[in-house]
């Protein structure tokens, strides 16, 4: 029975947003009602690959229990609980800069990642960049340069190249 979860899914409110809470074999998750999304996430350590208790949100925050016992108390903050809707404007305001808690600065990074899979493979993203240009991500010099030089390299991988086309950067760095 490796690799089994058996908690039940539920309908909760964590940090005024409604959502579904799931513990699968490897995490636990918030899942936007409408639309399917991942919300946040956070690996849960499984004994045997086994997940069993059903997680309990109070507030802002969440009980569980592994398998083999160890028990844990997230607190899942509003940042982490909002789809990020990309456009030109919002990459632009990303705040990507060293000077807040390291936990926001993940939801700004994560945030950019999805605007550049937004503007290379999504119709919307596409058609934006199409229309108004690169997005512009603005930050740091000690933020950016590092985003840069990884984006940088996916691109001499060939790893954001799409099949018949010569990738031209649907982002433009800004330090």
């Amino acid at each position: 029975m490796y690799g089994s979860a058996f908690s039940s899914p539920y309908i909760a409110e964590i940090a005024d947003k409604r959502q579904l809470l799931v513990q699968t074999r490897r995490a636990l998750a918030g899942v936007e009602l409408e639309s399917g999304q991942v919300l946040w996430s956070q690996d849960i350590e499984a004994f045997r690959g086994m997940n069993i208790l059903t997680p309990v949100a109070y507030g802002d925050t969440v009980f569980t229990s592994a398998y083999g016992g160890r028990s844990i108390l997230l607190k899942i903050e509003q940042e982490f609980q909002t789809p990020f809707q990309v456009t030109h404007e919002n990459m632009a305001a990303l705040q990507l800069h060293r000077d807040q808690p390291s936990h926001l600065l993940a939801v700004q990074l994560r945030r950019a990642f999805s605007g550049v899979v937004s503007g290379n493979v999504k119709a919307e993203g596409i058609r934006a960049i199409e229309q108004y240009g690169p997005f512009e991500l603005k930050g740091d010099p000690e933020v950016i340069r590092p985003l840069d030089a990884l984006l940088s390299s996916f691109v001499a991988r060939q790893r954001m190249k799409l099949p018949g086309r010569h990738y031209v950067p649907c982002y433009r760095a800004v330090a």
